[in-house]
């Protein structure tokens, strides 16, 4: 559980001076925020351009931003979310339970929290996170 409010913090912290990280993805953000189906397949509102990406990352960025507002750290609290949701998964799937399905003895349940805060704590990550 500290590993995930330190993640939590590092991820969170400043993340309202990032701005909008990329014009280019918050500009394809707002013409999903502007048409229904743009929302689908992430256009321009003309029509014109599309993503390179696919359109589930910015579907959550969209969902964020309509409920919170158009701003930077709106578009980037789904990234944020997603790298403490990491952490967590990281924790779990190197905890003791897997090893006692196998039938050896048990890990010691700070091989989990070792790997998760190497995770949480590593500047890559949370700069990817960003």
């Amino acid at each position: 559980m500290v590993v995930l409010a330190l993640s939590a913090a590092l991820n969170l912290y400043g993340l309202a001076n990032e701005g909008y990280a990329n014009a280019y993805y918050a500009a394809a953000i707002r013409s999903m925020l502007q048409s229904w189906p743009n929302f689908f397949v992430s256009f321009d509102p003309g029509g014109f351009v599309t993503v390179d990406k696919p359109p589930l990352g910015f579907m959550l960025q969209t969902i964020s931003a309509k409920i919170f507002g158009y701003h930077g750290w709106s578009i980037l609290l789904p990234q944020a979310q997603a790298g403490v949701a990491a952490v967590g998964l990281l924790s779990i799937w190197c905890g003791a339970p897997g090893e006692r399905w196998r039938g050896s003895s048990p890990r010691s349940p700070w091989r989990s929290a070792r790997s998760a805060s190497s995770r949480a704590a590593t500047t890559p990550s949370i700069a990817c996170w960003r």
